[in-house]
């Protein structure tokens, strides 16, 4: 038994994905910025990028 299934629609939404991240890395890179997130439930941060720790910590307070 053979089954064969049509992917193309997933891969084309798979390649625009990696497009935009590939965009929002070097964007992020060329600005020199840090990304993050704030969790306020849990009081965690979570870093996208390198960003320096003690600024953050400073912008937090």
């Amino acid at each position: 038994m053979w089954y064969f299934q049509d992917i193309t629609e997933r891969k084309r939404a798979e390649d625009k994905l990696y497009q935009s991240q590939e965009r929002y890395i070097l964007t992020t890179q060329a600005a020199k910025v840090g990304v993050w997130e704030w969790n306020q439930q849990i009081g965690g941060r979570r870093f996208f990028s390198k960003m320096d720790a003690s600024l953050l910590h400073t912008l937090l307070e």
